[in-house]
């Protein structure tokens, strides 16, 4: 057998090489899809489902030996809604639940993972969710005060708006002290699911000086009525004579 000269078989590997490195990287024989989840926005003491996949690409069956969440909660493997677990023959696939229930505001991070037989395992999915109130109340910038000349009236819009994916029941909407203060809305008894409503507060002051008060939404959802939102009005009082009307400031020149 003839040698191959040596600048001849080193262009050989390189091309080798250069090809092996261009090709794709073969996909795994055993998966976890989705690999990361974020549930996004979500109501508290709320639960909220996703369904996780594992598949065997492998020619044999492996057996799955574990599956769990950290941390659990707010993180859970709803065994209902779980079909892995034991063998999974060549080729198929199936299906692990996972719920988000959490109690407190704020991020929530963890991870599901699903442990087997095989080299490619332990399996892992980044799960995370922002969580926050069922309800919230805001108003730009962020609070709602106002002022107006004695008799007068200013307004504020508040936005009510639910984190829930069912129906808000709302059965009262209070501004108060009234008066001065008082309220209209187009929320007509309900919101829907992630859905929005606003709000118009007015405030006609009696006499001058501040009220502090609050605007107050009864509704069913699960963790409970919100808290008050704090509102506010100045009333001004208007000094008139000869045909000018003035603040306690000064006239308008």
């Amino acid at each position: 057998m003839k040698k191959l000269p040596l600048l001849l078989f080193l262009g050989m590997v390189s091309m080798l090489a250069f090809a092996q490195a261009d090709s794709p990287a073969p996909p795994s024989d055993v998966t976890l899809t989705p690999t990361t989840y974020d549930w996004g926005v979500s109501a508290r003491d709320y639960p909220y489902y996703e369904v996780f996949k594992v598949t065997n690409n492998r020619s044999t069956s492996i057996d799955i030996t574990s599956i769990s969440t950290d941390p659990p909660p707010p993180f859970s493997v709803v065994r209902s809604l779980t079909t892995c677990g034991g063998t999974l023959p060549a080729g198929q696939k199936c299906f692990i639940g996972v719920e988000l229930l959490a109690g407190a505001d704020g991020p929530k991070t963890g991870t599901l993972t699903v442990d087997c037989n095989v080299g490619a395992c332990p399996l892992t999915s980044t799960l995370s969710a922002t969580i926050v109130n069922d309800v919230k109340l805001s108003a730009p910038p962020a609070s709602c005060d106002l002022s107006a000349y004695v008799g007068d009236t200013a307004y504020c819009q508040v936005t009510l708006t639910s984190y829930l994916p069912d129906n808000l029941g709302i059965s009262g909407i209070d501004a108060a002290p009234d008066p001065p203060f008082s309220q209209t809305n187009n929320c007509h008894g309900s919101v829907g699911p992630y859905g929005s409503c606003s709000i118009t507060v007015a405030c006609t002051p009696e006499e001058p000086g501040l009220v502090s008060g609050s605007l107050t939404v009864t509704d069913n959802s699960p963790d409970g009525t919100p808290s008050p939102f704090a509102i506010s009005c100045f009333g001004l009082e208007q000094h008139c004579g000869g045909g000018d009307c003035c603040l306690p400031s000064g006239c308008p020149q």
